[in-house]
């Protein structure tokens, strides 16, 4: 069995992407996505593309599924079993406001006040006992649960952090008392110190593991249906893959599942054209990701609120997503003002042009107006959805045009205008707002829209070139051909520098190395190379945020700690905290199994040929008040090393690229169109 298949599910379609290793040989494809069973829409994809699974070895699936259970309040009926006085922390939250000068919001927490139950139990900070848990406290919590009809139960104790016993002792006796339900012990999600945080992550993890077990129970069923012997894994949060048992475990670790692999397949390609500073722009049908890659790498985070309410201990990519997507719907305020998304047409109905029922004017009806999207070209499966170009200017007139009092194509522009604005808002927070000047990066737009508007955000931005990568529609599926197996293992230290124990710390980190090594190690076969990183989050004690400083087990001391934890304050920071202890808070170790090397230069398309050829015809495109005409061309036709002047429409299966005229777009050696606009 040779070959591996990406698979990323979206809002609106479902994107594939595979490799056959012995010949070399790509395929991409896209069908909508199914939102009552996102398997169906995979199974529909694999059709498509018609691949034998037979010969497949690897599926690498990024999903959605518990992102929507959280988003919508659609994941299991949950209780949670803590220590007498915390059953509201998670409605306590921090306190705090969704937007800074808002007056009212609404909250509603994952497990209401009536499914919470208290424990007479205490463990101190330190990890001593204090009160011991009782069999018959936990004997009556689970008579409650099957009275509440409770699906999951959730032990998260108080300082559980700084000795679990008590929560492993809990879960002990409720198997035996409730054995058909699912329990979830918080230390073994996550074993972090801050109560909220790492209840919520708990709650969290049990509040959508029903429903994605069920999900990924019933998608290998189907492959299993159709011949599929190979392997699945799921890409997580942390921009790594894990297997199908341990996702199945914490599927808290897929809740950014798919953005999280379009940054990691960005800085692959960054790398391979020696590009270290990139800002990667992932537009699909409902959301818009930007990730900053600097100096090759992406940023990781260990904290993110899911939505408000729900913040999340475990490793991320750092990345700002909002709602804005080629299915964004566009509206008129009761103050005649103009917006775009955050609500999306997503699949069902999808935008108006899809001809579905849908009613809305959105950026990809805009986009079909202004001629940038040709209408002559299918979407999903062949014959399954055409563009209705009248469709998306009816709606367009009806929904935006005459409120604005505007003609139909300067409407459409308008939404352009309006959607551009708030993306590129979006990157300046991950660039302008951490200090760094989006005119030193390149953009790579990639997702099933973010082509379409590249060049708008390079000038929003007085950037000077983005790159459109091969297959950018699928890139979030390229992600299963080349981002790594990663796991990581941690362990909460909570203890002042001058206390610290350096061979006791040594021993604690190589212990959880190997066992992040070992659950990599469970894919050995598919895996060349395993590294294990090593680090520790820091801060001057009584500070409340955290630096995370990379450790080498070779030169772990206090003085190499020491310098290290400067270092990186110095250059997050600033200035250095004079006179005040150095606090380890937690350490942990990542597990690395880099996969076989992806050469790019296979996706690059033809070696000969002439732009004559690449030409399939020529519209007209609405720019500048006017209509003007604009030549098309056929992405995988277009020579390496050639160059097409805008104004120019480049399409592909996957997606449709926009050179505005005036620009210029070459297609180097690996297949990236490089944009470059004019000063």
């Amino acid at each position: 069995m040779t070959t591996v298949i990406g698979i990323d599910v979206g809002g609106t379609f479902t994107d594939l992407f595979a490799w056959d290793q012995d010949r070399d040989a790509i395929k991409a494809a896209k069908a909508l996505s199914t939102v009552h069973d996102q398997s169906v829409g995979i199974m529909n994809v694999l059709g498509e593309a018609g691949i034998n699974i037979d010969d497949t070895a690897l599926i690498v699936h990024g999903t959605t599924v518990a992102t929507n259970a959280v988003l919508e309040r659609k994941g299991a009926r949950t209780a949670l079993v803590t220590t007498r006085g915390f059953r509201d922390v998670i409605e306590l939250k921090r306190r705090d406001r969704p937007t800074l000068y808002g007056l009212r919001c609404s909250f509603e927490p994952l497990i209401p006040t009536a499914r919470r139950y208290e424990v007479n139990e205490r463990i101190s900070a330190k990890g001593e006992v204090w009160k011991e848990v009782t069999e018959e406290e936990i004997k009556v919590i689970a008579d409650r649960l099957r009275a509440d009809q409770a699906e999951c139960a959730v032990i998260a104790f108080f300082n559980a952090y700084a000795n679990p016993s008590h929560e492993q002792r809990a879960a002990e006796i409720l198997r035996r008392y409730w054995p058909d339900g699912h329990i979830i012990v918080a230390c073994d999600v996550v074993n972090e110190f801050r109560e909220f945080e790492r209840i919520s992550t708990a709650v969290t993890n049990a509040y959508v593991l029903p429903k994605v077990e069920n999900y990924l129970s019933s998608l290998a069923r189907r492959l299993k249906k159709a011949n599929f012997r190979g392997d699945i894994a799921i890409v997580h949060s942390g921009g790594g893959i894990m297997s199908l048992d341990v996702a199945r475990r914490y599927p808290v670790r897929t809740l950014l599942s798919g953005p999280s692999s379009g940054v990691a397949v960005a800085a692959y390609i960054s790398s391979q054209m020696s590009r270290l500073n990139v800002i990667s722009c992932d537009m699909g049908g409902t959301s818009f990701d930007v990730g900053l890659i600097k100096d090759g790498s992406f940023g990781q985070i260990s904290y993110k609120e899911l939505t408000y309410g729900v913040p999340l201990l475990v490793q991320q990519v750092d990345m700002v997503t909002i709602g804005a997507g080629g299915g964004s719907i566009a509206y008129i305020d009761r103050g005649g003002v103009l917006h775009v998304g955050p609500e999306s047409a997503g699949a069902d109905p999808g935008p108006a042009s899809y001809g579905r029922g849908g009613r809305e004017a959105t950026v990809t009806d805009a986009n079909l107006i202004l001629g940038r999207i040709d209408k002559n070209s299918p979407l999903g499966m062949a014959g399954e959805l055409t563009l209705d170009v009248d469709l998306a200017r009816e709606v367009m007139e009806q929904r935006i045009a005459k409120p604005l009092g505007l003609p139909v194509e300067e409407a459409a522009l308008a939404v352009i205008k309006v959607v551009n604005a708030n993306m590129a808002a979006s990157i300046r927070l991950v660039s302008v707002a951490r200090g760094h000047d989006p005119r030193e990066f390149c953009l790579m737009c990639f997702g099933g829209a973010g082509p379409l508007h590249a060049q708008a955000l390079m000038t929003e931005l007085d950037m000077m070139e983005a790159i459109i990568p091969p297959y950018p529609g699928a890139m979030c599926a390229m992600g299963g051909l080349v981002i790594p197996f990663q796991y990581s293992s941690g362990k909460t230290i909570n203890k002042k520098l001058e206390e610290l124990d350096f061979s006791a710390l040594g021993k604690e980190l190589f212990d959880l190395g190997e066992e992040a090594k070992g659950l990599v190690m469970e894919k050995e076969d598919l895996v060349e190379e395993i590294s294990i990183l090593y680090e520790a989050e820091a801060h001057y004690s009584r500070q409340t945020h955290f630096v995370q400083l990379p450790l080498q087990l070779s030169t772990l001391s206090r003085e190499e700690v020491t310098r290290v934890f400067e270092s990186v304050y110095t250059r997050d920071r600033g200035e250095l905290v004079r006179g005040v202890p150095i606090h380890i808070m937690y350490i942990r170790a990542v597990a690395t199994g880099e996969r076989p090397p992806v050469d790019l230069k296979m996706f690059s398309g033809a070696n000969h040929g002439s732009m004559k050829e690449a030409q399939k015809g020529t519209t007209q495109i609405y720019h500048e008040k006017a209509w003007m005409p604009c030549k098309v061309y056929e992405r995988l036709r277009i020579p390496k090393g050639t160059t097409v002047k805008g104004p120019a429409i480049v399409a592909e299966s996957t997606t449709t690229t926009f050179i505005e005229p005036g620009s210029t777009g070459t297609v180097d050696q690996l297949g990236n169109i490089v944009i470059r606009r004019k000063k």
